[in-house]
């Protein structure tokens, strides 16, 4: 794959398998959805759960990592630990505990209850939400747990001793956030070109922002490269990038915030800020349930059915809520043509939703 300067030249820690991570068609759930949808051509999965075999499994976060820990690794002195912050069950805290452990690193990861009626006391499930998933594998990896009522004073006093890096939820507002799904879109644009198709819509889960974000500047740098050298399809042709709420954030407080991670992504890889707008990518927020977290029987439907008719395994936080996006929409008709679903990994926490079968 082959980026064009100043983007080329940006540290990167390889964190992800050296090959793309794979695209798959979903022939069976395509055909159930389209029988009320004849304008959609096909659904396929990009697995970001398979990038990586660090931690467990792969993950958006890593691919984002990547470019966070280059900078960390930089710094004078290096750095001995990381700190960075997630809920109880976190994909991201799990994802930095592996690649801190890879790189030598310890992890400190500052955890909040980000799902309080999970770990409510009438809740049958508590004890597997408190120490299973993501919390037995960042103990595994030996990372250091505090209680998030504690991590003012914690990250302060750690971040003082000039011996930590602090990162971020989900890397998103780091300078170097948006990175890892900019080269990603340069990877996806490669894969149709070798599928010989084009995804009409792109459908990914939304919280922290610099995944879509992320997207958004490496589509449209994509774009300026195919023009600029005439390869492969230059033609203006539309493409939607959606981005599916995973928690109840105010709408047009998510789209600023995404638009400023995208552009700040932009000036770092060498497109005018001010060429990323608002009309380059969609919020869903209608599939979040009303809380960060919360399986509710429309998530609960559609994971079983992409898990019953295709095999393929997602969590109720983040890519379920992406993938019942996707299932609605087909179903009504919202998304029509070649339709990508980012499948960003979670599958991980799974043991700790016992009531999802």
């Amino acid at each position: 794959m082959k980026l064009p300067e100043p983007f080329a030249s940006l540290p990167r820690q390889p964190l992800l398998f050296p090959t793309a991570s794979p695209i798959e068609p979903l022939h069976r759930l395509t055909a159930h959805l389209a029988q009320s949808n004849d304008g959609l051509n096909a659904i396929f999965v990009k697995r970001e759960d398979a990038n990586s075999g660090l931690g467990g499994g792969g993950g958006n976060k890593l691919r984002k990592l990547e470019y966070v820990l280059a900078d960390a690794l930089a710094q004078t002195p290096k750095p001995t630990r990381i700190v960075t912050e997630g809920g109880i069950q976190s994909n991201h805290v799990r994802q930095v505990a592996a690649a801190a452990a890879k790189l030598g690193l310890e992890a400190v990861l500052l955890i909040a209850d980000l799902v309080p009626e999970r770990t409510a006391d009438s809740n049958g499930h508590k004890a597997q939400y408190k120490d299973l998933g993501n919390v037995q594998l960042t103990r595994l990896m030996s990372a250091t747990h505090v209680d998030a009522s504690e991590a003012a004073l914690t990250r302060e006093k750690l971040l003082q001793n000039g011996d930590a890096y602090w990162i971020p939820s989900g890397a998103s507002t780091h300078p170097l956030g948006g990175l890892g799904y900019a080269r990603w879109a340069f990877e996806v644009e490669e894969q149709e070109r070798e599928m010989g198709t084009f995804f009409d819509v792109i459908v990914v889960a939304l919280m922290s922002g610099s995944t879509l974000a992320g997207m958004v500047a490496g589509l449209k740098l994509a774009a300026k490269v195919r023009a600029a050298t005439q390869e492969g399809d230059v033609s203006p042709r539309k493409r939607r990038v959606i981005g599916v709420q995973a928690g109840p954030k105010d709408a047009r407080e998510m789209r600023r915030l995404v638009l400023q991670i995208a552009r700040t992504t932009a000036g770092k890889i060498g497109i005018d800020e001010t060429e990323i707008t608002e009309d380059d990518f969609e919020i869903d927020s209608r599939w979040h349930a009303g809380a960060y977290g919360r399986l509710d029987e429309k998530t609960r439907d559609c994971i079983k059915l992409a898990a019953s008719m295709e095999g393929l395994i997602t969590d109720p936080v983040y890519s379920g809520k992406a993938l019942t996006a996707v299932c609605e929409m087909a179903r009504t008709g919202e998304v029509r043509g070649n339709v990508l679903f980012v499948h960003t990994g979670g599958v991980l926490s799974l043991s700790a939703y016992p009531d999802l079968r």
